[in-house]
């Protein structure tokens, strides 16, 4: 069982951050911090640490991970279908193994109740002949669905999950065959499945909009693109035109700082929310933490390089306002 309480401090917080312009000019210090250096980021991340090792050395678990059952190599792709240079790219990006992943790609006019053993050949690659014996309506919506989707093309019942999606129960990505922005959304599903088979998180213990927020901010964006900000309407985009007539850092330091004292009290109120919601699985915590500790990362040289804490601040504000109704 997860604790359901944290040791927490009784002093006041303060906007004592690189984004400030602080009299002090504390600029080593996290913008998310108060004068005792008791942030609710560090010091659940530092207590998140300290309980669980695994969390510091992702690439070492990965490699005692499950993916030795795995026969086919993902090499098999590149003769076929899917895309070598795309795969091996997402993997390289987060750190995980190229070979032995489970992917499928749904090509058009394959019917939504179509067994993977029988899609043409290319398009399946990794799974076991058990797993082959499922389509795509019996591995997403489960056993005995089949009547619902019987003239439902496969494609048409993965564009209702986005066009890609992860299944963590087999370790699977499935994506459609030249879908917009393929890249990025193959590093997303590749993304819950590091999720999944590095740190165990998944739908069944973390909440689902939390898990996505993860997963965005902390894999997604190693694409080489804009950042998203969001996971859904960004509420911050009228934001950025007032940023963009901004004439320079001291103006935009400004902005971030008034941002910031109200994303303190904002983070403080969602967390203590969080800890006492019944509604949290067991490792909401975790995932969260780990969320928060990435955003504090990216405000390295902030004051040369406003745009990193602005960055932070659209993508906190959305995270909480979104999660806020989650947990209440």
């Amino acid at each position: 069982m997860y604790a359901q309480t944290e040791e927490r401090k009784d002093q006041k917080r303060v906007a004592a951050h690189p984004i400030a312009l602080n009299k002090n000019n504390e600029k080593s210090k996290s913008w998310l911090s108060d004068n005792r250096d008791a942030s609710v980021f560090q010091r659940k991340i530092k207590k998140l640490i300290n309980n669980n090792p695994q969390a510091a050395d992702i690439v070492q678990l990965y490699a005692k991970s499950t993916f030795a059952h795995n026969t086919l190599s993902s090499r098999l792709i590149i003769q076929r279908v899917i895309d070598y240079e795309a795969v091996k790219s997402a993997c390289e990006k987060l750190k995980i193994p190229f070979e032995g992943n489970k992917i499928i790609e749904v090509p058009d006019k394959v019917m939504a109740n179509t067994k993977f053993k029988d899609y043409p050949e290319g398009y399946v690659v990794g799974l076991s002949e058990e797993e082959k014996k499922e389509s795509l309506t019996s591995m997403q919506q489960g056993p005995g669905q089949e009547k619902e989707y019987t003239e439902a093309t496969a494609k048409d019942l993965l564009s209702l999950l986005g066009g890609a999606a992860y299944n963590h129960k087999i370790g699977a990505v499935v994506i459609t065959e030249k879908m917009a922005n393929y890249q990025r959304n193959l590093l997303h599903e590749l993304g819950h499945h590091k999720q999944n088979i590095v740190s165990g998180f998944n739908s069944d213990n973390t909440t689902v909009l939390l898990l996505e927020y993860h997963n965005v901010l902390c894999n997604e964006n190693l694409f080489a693109g804009p950042k998203r900000v969001s996971y859904g309407v960004d509420q911050t985009f009228s934001w950025v035109t007032h940023w963009n007539k901004m004439k320079n850092n001291e103006e935009k330091n400004e902005f971030l700082n008034a941002k910031a004292k109200v994303l303190i009290q904002m983070e403080e109120q969602f967390y203590q929310s969080l800890l006492s919601s019944k509604n949290k699985k067991e490792k909401d915590l975790d995932v969260y933490g780990l969320t928060a500790k990435k955003l504090s990362k990216a405000l390295t040289n902030v004051h040369e390089n406003p745009d990193n804490g602005f960055y932070v601040v659209r993508a906190l504000f959305n995270m909480i306002k979104q999660l806020t109704s989650e947990f209440s």
